[in-house]
């Protein structure tokens, strides 16, 4: 992917070199040439558009591979055919009994084909550990088929389920894996997790614009306790904007975690960033805020189509709307060990924050009143500096949590 990347660069403008990269990366893994596509391409739908793809294609496809030729080079693709190969031809005869998978839900054709051609050599036994409900890498050539359909690939084998967490709590639990089991072609699971923490898992903060769903999502930066983590999850990198044109935030990029660090001029104890959905996978927070919910082309659920081509190349088991999106924002939800928020924008929310909405607006409008430190309700008092919403349970355990209107 690295050497792609370098090669390209010098070239063409990002969009198309994602879009190339992603596309000779794949028709790499999966093993075919250029041609291949092109017979596969015959009859399609989209044939006329896809084969003026190609044809800008080829000669690039062909002065990469000349490249790592003549630099006796190979890249990842390469290795994993090339292994494949020699295990299939017995050049190779793996002597391990046992080999384990990790993160087995974002397995290739081409890895997939590696294990197999080992396994077809000498025997092992196979574990395999993985998550259906987190496979989001399928614009890189995973196939959610192959955990899925498990024993399909692989013949009989005992499935254990690993159903209870410690990162998160069972309110969350619930709303997460309600979520993501709308989608009926995902492994049924019933997780339990640890003991909750006080209120609702789950908050909503609206604005009838960006600018104003922001502020009031500042405001609640002042309520964590000292020392919190947070995370602020976009869809897309440019989400970061969202933060960016606030001026009590700044946002400056860590070259040593490869994040977006974020800093609140009244919460310096806060350590918080920004991140992709994508780049979350596998990192938590105290509190989540995914901030991109509007309905709209680059929203959460995104709607930007692949290119048609690549539907040749990528696995379409999956037919439910959105999946990879859903699961991409199971994802994001369960960053966090405490509560997590969506930021919606008032008559523009997305089809997961309306889906979320409907599911839990009792509990949603309930949060707002919510006392966060004690589950307390929060009433509207009087004070010398005027109106503010303090907890019912001051005078019975003493709860001093005070938000401002």
């Amino acid at each position: 992917m690295g050497i792609l990347h370098t090669f390209f660069s010098q070239y063409f403008l990002n969009g198309i070199i994602e879009l190339f990269v992603t596309l000779i990366n794949l028709i790499k893994s999966n093993g075919y040439t250029v041609d291949t596509v092109k017979q596969m391409n015959h009859g399609s739908s989209n044939a006329y558009s896809n084969e003026i793809v190609l044809t800008l294609l080829e000669p690039i496809y062909d002065s990469y591979c000349t490249y790592l030729e003549e630099h006796e080079e190979i890249d990842f693709n390469d290795m994993i055919h090339m292994a494949a190969r020699y295990a299939e031809e017995k050049k190779y005869i793996s002597p391990y009994k046992y080999v384990i998978v990790d993160e087995y839900q974002d397995i290739s054709k081409a890895r997939f084909s590696l294990l197999y051609s080992m396994r077809q050599a000498n025997p092992y036994k196979l574990f395999c550990v993985g998550d259906d409900w987190q496979s989001i890498y399928r614009f890189a050539g995973s196939d959610i088929s192959f955990i899925l359909n498990f024993e399909c690939y692989w013949g009989a084998a005992e499935i254990s389920k690993i159903e209870t967490t410690y990162r998160f709590s069972q309110k969350l639990i619930e709303v997460s894996g309600d979520f993501i089991m709308q989608n009926p072609i995902q492994i049924k699971k019933a997780i339990r997790g640890k003991t909750d923490s006080v209120g609702f898992a789950l908050g909503e903060i609206s604005g009838y614009t960006e600018k104003y769903a922001i502020e009031f999502m500042i405001k609640r930066l002042d309520e964590p306790p000292k020392g919190a983590s947070i995370f602020f999850i976009g869809r897309y990198l440019s989400d970061v904007n969202l933060l960016n044109n606030n001026t009590s935030l700044e946002c400056q990029y860590n070259n040593i975690s490869k994040l977006i660090d974020v800093n609140y001029t009244k919460r310096k104890d806060l350590k918080m960033t920004f991140l992709t959905a994508h780049k979350s996978k596998g990192l938590q927070a105290d509190y989540v805020f995914i901030i991109n919910n509007k309905k709209s082309r680059m929203g959460f659920p995104s709607k930007i189509q692949d290119a048609a081509l690549l539907n040749l190349l990528l696995d379409n088991t999956d037919r439910f709307p959105y999946a990879e999106e859903r699961r991409l924002f199971y994802v994001a939800l369960t960053r966090a060990k405490k509560k997590a928020f969506i930021l919606t924008v008032n008559n523009q929310e997305s089809e997961f924050a309306l889906e979320l909405k409907k599911r839990y607006e009792k509990e949603l409008k309930h949060e707002r009143f919510e006392c966060p430190l004690c589950g307390g309700q929060l009433q509207k008092k009087s004070g010398p500096y005027g109106e503010f919403w303090g907890c019912s349970n001051y005078k019975i355990k003493g709860c001093t949590f005070k938000r401002t209107k």
